[in-house]
């Protein structure tokens, strides 16, 4: 799932980014599948996602086999800076609810938000520990930020938003797949 995700994004503002001449890059959808893949994984090292596209089967099929260096993986995320922007996160984010059939209504936390009933509802959850957040820590191995400016914090906070989404993503399709094959193997006995 997370390959053809990644399959239906527009890479032209990465590729653009590439001279003619010379030699030729490593694609950015497989950089970015082994980047997204790794943090789902709770690996967010360069070195690690060097050996995660080595080692691992899954990370092997998302790259379609490409096993970049630390360098590569590093001057990738360094380059294209402005393209992993806000925008990017985005219209991934939009690709996961389109295929998971989640409807946008469930991103409107901004505009609730704006209702000062809200606020005061939300205000109180500030003392509790959110499991998202938990879960960023234990299984995606990020206990503090690796980047030191707030937009770089920003970017890697996106990546492993989106990595968790993606993951969470991908168990609920094999749950419902799961789910209607169950229904049709009871079926059977009606």
């Amino acid at each position: 799932m997370v390959a053809n995700l990644l399959d239906a994004q527009d890479w032209t503002p990465f590729e653009d980014r590439y001279a003619a001449t010379g030699r030729a890059p490593y694609a950015p959808r497989a950089m970015m599948g082994l980047i997204l893949y790794g943090i789902m994984h709770g690996v967010s090292s360069l070195r690690s996602l060097e050996r995660l596209a080595r080692v691992d089967l899954g990370a092997m099929w998302v790259t379609g086999g490409i096993a970049s260096d630390h360098a590569n993986i590093g001057r990738l995320i360094c380059l294209h800076e402005q393209a992993l922007s806000q925008t990017f996160v985005e219209d991934l984010a939009r690709t996961v609810l389109a295929r998971t059939g989640t409807s946008t209504a469930c991103l409107a936390l901004q505009q609730i938000m704006t209702h000062p009933g809200a606020q005061t509802v939300f205000r109180q959850r500030k003392a509790m520990v959110e499991p998202v957040f938990s879960r960023l820590r234990q299984q995606q191995g990020l206990p503090r930020f690796r980047r030191r400016e707030l937009a770089g914090v920003k970017r890697e906070f996106a990546l492993h938003a989106l990595a968790y989404n993606l993951a969470r993503a991908v168990a609920l399709s094999l749950y419902r797949i799961l789910w209607v094959l169950w229904w049709r193997y009871l079926g059977r006995f009606a």
